[in-house]
């Protein structure tokens, strides 16, 4: 099947993408076409992208600053703005560091390969967001998944394992908007992790 073959494919099953042009910035209602459309499909959740102080000193930041960092933080694009942040948030969160991502998914990118070098295995939640499985797989471990939300699923799994491991799970859901058993994962790995003393999978 050649590519147009998989393009038409595509839209005869109703999955052909396209983008939406929007003439405004994002909002709780943007305007597409004309037409002003009740926003719910934004990762803008505070509202925060159209908030006046917020666009405010987003303007003074680029007074002072420019418009771009002109390098990675490890040459010369570490500002004295980035630098005061991550003080603040180490501060507010309560822990010695903090360290800054342009995305999330450059965030999840990293933390897997920070830790590539502690971890024999990972298990993910089935509808895990696409960057924690990119992650997984630039590690170069199998992708192991456990049914949505299902403990038993992942108590299942995670039996099977040996060795020093991870579970990895959303805490909000994005397409569905269902939350992790945070807790009930939080005693899973607890559990394991002192069972690894003995020989156990560790988490």
């Amino acid at each position: 099947m050649d590519f147009s073959e998989k393009l038409s494919n595509l839209k005869q099953q109703h999955l052909y993408r396209s983008r939406k042009v929007v003439d405004s910035a994002q909002d709780t209602k943007i305007i597409i076409d004309g037409k002003s459309l009740i926003n719910f499909c934004s990762n803008d959740y505070l509202s925060l992208a159209n908030h006046v102080q917020v666009k405010e000193a987003f303007k003074q930041g680029v007074d002072e600053y420019g418009a771009g960092s002109g390098a990675s933080h490890l040459v010369s694009g570490h500002s004295r703005a980035h630098h005061e942040l991550e003080d603040a948030l180490a501060e507010y969160t309560g822990q010695e560091r903090a360290l800054l991502f342009s995305t999330g998914y450059s965030a999840n990118l990293g933390i897997f390969s920070a830790l590539k070098d502690e971890l024999d295995w990972v298990l993910q939640d089935k509808l895990n967001h696409a960057s924690l499985i990119d992650g997984n797989q630039l590690i170069g471990l199998p992708v192991q998944r456990y049914l949505h939300n299902d403990i038993a699923s992942l108590e299942k799994k995670v039996s099977k394992q040996s060795g020093q491991g991870m579970i990895v799970t959303d805490t909000v859901f994005s397409m569905d908007g269902d939350q992790a058993k945070i807790e009930d994962l939080q005693k899973i790995a607890e559990g394991e992790l002192a069972l690894a003393k003995r020989g156990r999978p560790g988490v």
